[in-house]
């Protein structure tokens, strides 16, 4: 009978061990999830748009941008367009905005990017220009000056067929003069490089010219004072280029604190604190073959 009751003892204390361990083991288990190779993606912030819309075209050629953001949580971001013009494409992993406008005017664009539930929007207008009797460049630009004969390994000027900023400075941060003092034809490329070698990376005019691959070429450059002008009277005074009827940065330099701008609505040419940007002085760049 002893035997018999330490049998029923020792079974009834491995049963309360045995219930125990059970009730710690499930108050430890963690949630169950995706494994490490099947994330769920981590949504907390907003993404952001790093890129300057463009906002000039011309009719019956080919507009284009790309727009770029980032995802601070480094997740996939998806492009899409929810107001454009009738024909307007967006890739939607890319960013890359294509249209070719047929008739000239404003015409509003809305581009959202998403990552999952977060959006982010940016609102422009582009104006539509007409487009005269401009030569294309090989480009796709206008040519704009023809000096006449090849020497020093160039004939002609073709500017971009956009503007490539609507609003930046012309300096890196610092007040520096840069001996970039060339005004005439023919010394835009040479300012871009000076300025360029003397300010280093960074975002202002001369340095966003010096990087465009436009076209299929990489020798744009921020036009001189004079090539500057050359644009105004023989493209933007015949409703030519898609200009928009605003300031328009030059490489010419007037001292550490200056540059030369034009107003493309009346053909003004200005000194310009090296500073001014938030829309109010533009870039179009252009090239020399």
């Amino acid at each position: 009978m002893n035997s018999n009751l330490n049998k029923k003892t020792s079974l009834l204390i491995f049963s309360f061990f045995l219930f125990v361990i059970l009730m710690v083991g499930c108050d430890s288990l963690e949630p169950v999830g995706p494994g490490p190779n099947n994330q769920t993606p981590i949504i907390t912030s907003t993404p952001i748009i790093t890129s300057n819309q463009i906002t000039s075209a011309t009719v019956n050629q080919t507009y284009t941008y790309n727009v770029t953001a980032t995802d601070p949580d480094g997740n996939t971001l998806t492009f899409s367009l929810t107001i454009s013009p009738t024909g307007m494409t967006i890739n939607s992993s890319t960013g890359l905005i294509s249209w070719t406008p047929t008739t000239s005017g404003d015409y509003d664009v809305i581009i959202e990017v998403s990552a999952g539930e977060l959006t982010v929007t940016q609102s422009y207008t582009i104006t539509v220009g007409e487009n005269g009797t401009c030569d294309i460049g090989p480009a796709g630009g206008c040519i704009f000056y023809d000096k006449g004969s090849y020497s020093d390994g160039w004939r002609y000027l073709e500017a971009a067929p956009s503007d490539q900023s609507t609003g930046i400075q012309w300096y890196n941060g610092s007040y520096l003069a840069t001996g970039a003092a060339g005004t005439a034809i023919g010394t835009g490329q040479a300012n871009t490089t000076t300025i360029v070698g003397v300010q280093g990376a960074g975002s202002y005019a001369a340095q966003l010219c010096d990087a465009l691959n436009e076209g299929g070429y990489s020798d744009w450059f921020l036009p001189s004072k004079d090539e500057l002008n050359l644009m105004y009277v023989n493209l933007n005074q015949h409703g030519v280029g898609g200009f928009a009827d605003r300031h328009y940065w030059s490489s010419s330099e007037c001292d550490a604190w200056a540059a030369w701008y034009q107003i493309f609505d009346s053909g003004y040419q200005g000194k310009g604190k090296k500073d001014l940007n938030a829309g109010i002085i533009r870039v179009r760049a252009v090239r020399a073959f």
